[in-house]
């Protein structure tokens, strides 16, 4: 997948996925930016409630929802998450970073009512993906959905991870 970013060359993004139980993929996402800058990213994706179980143990988020309060409550019963989104249809709301900061991605309005092309749960991923490599939310690369305008990397480098590091570092 190709993400357009508005400074510079497009960010390219690999994203492979293995099931570990039902509800839950461990997630490997291998980006590259402009000057052949790499970072990769390895969390786990955690959909909710197919996997409620496992939710604490998730570093992504999602739920099947049109409520646009369900990512704030489903955040809040899990602050260990980096990133939850609730998707329904053309519209998927976010909650990123420590703070929960919200985000709401949407296709195009050519495309009005219909999924986007790549699912809800790998923007989802891909968010955590930027997350971790030091982007913060104004800076993260345009996407034709977001708002964000920036650099990639930011300011020059990629951080090796996330402070405190992703759920699969802890076991």
């Amino acid at each position: 997948m190709t993400v357009a970013s508005a400074v510079g060359p497009p960010v390219t993004a690999v994203v492979t996925a293995t099931p570990e139980a039902r509800g839950v993929v461990r997630v490997r996402v291998a980006v590259r930016g402009p000057g052949a800058t790499e970072f990769v990213d390895e969390h786990v994706r955690v959909a909710v409630p197919v996997a409620s179980a496992w939710a604490r143990l998730g570093d992504v988020l999602h739920a099947e929802s049109a409520a646009p309060w369900h990512a704030a409550r489903l955040g809040a019963r899990h602050p260990g998450a980096l990133v939850v989104a609730a998707h329904h249809g053309h519209v998927c709301r976010l909650r990123v970073g420590p703070s929960g900061t919200p985000l709401v991605l949407r296709t195009a309005r050519l495309l009005r009512g219909a999924r986007p092309e790549v699912p809800w749960p790998v923007w989802a991923s891909l968010a955590h993906t930027f997350l971790a490599a030091g982007c913060r939310y104004g800076g993260w690369p345009r996407c034709g959905w977001g708002p964000g305008r920036g650099r990639w990397p930011p300011r020059g480098r990629v951080p090796a991870a996330w402070p405190g590091g992703s759920s699969l570092a802890r076991r």
